[in-house]
């Protein structure tokens, strides 16, 4: 993470995954150096910016997480495991997010997930955006 981005990570792996389930939520200040703002941060995220075969992107929508407007979208893309290894394996990973405006930043909580077992974890993923409370939201 860069400077000025504060984030927690919850992580789970089953025996029969290479691949971790994980919940990020993380806040990024006004003075982080990533993303000029909360707009900037879903155009560059929500989009195939940089065509990568295999990579999908779902639509953004809008929603309301403690009250508070938000935006989501899914996405799905790709990692080859062991990175470091000439006959490494492609495994796919889907991803929600939901990215909320503050006064001052922006929050982002992601899922991210095998491809496969995505649903898995949802609820718990859902749970913990719900149970969301800052006092950047006020």
């Amino acid at each position: 993470m860069s400077d000025k981005v504060y984030g927690i990570e919850i992580t789970s792996r089953t025996p029969d995954s290479l691949l971790p389930y994980a919940i990020y939520v993380n806040y990024y200040s006004k003075e982080n150096t990533e993303f000029a703002g909360y707009s900037n941060y879903i155009s560059k995220n929500s989009k195939n910016i940089l065509k990568v075969k295999d990579n999908k992107y779902g639509t953004v929508t809008k929603t309301i997480l403690q009250g508070r407007k938000a935006k989501t979208f899914t996405r799905e893309t790709f990692v080859y495991l062991p990175p470091e290894k000439p006959s490494a394996k492609k495994y796919y990973l889907k991803e929600k997010l939901i990215v909320i405006n503050a006064k001052e930043g922006f929050f982002v909580l992601k899922y991210s997930a095998p491809k496969e077992q995505y649903k898995t974890y949802l609820k718990t993923f859902q749970k913990v955006a719900d149970s969301l409370k800052s006092p950047k939201f006020k």
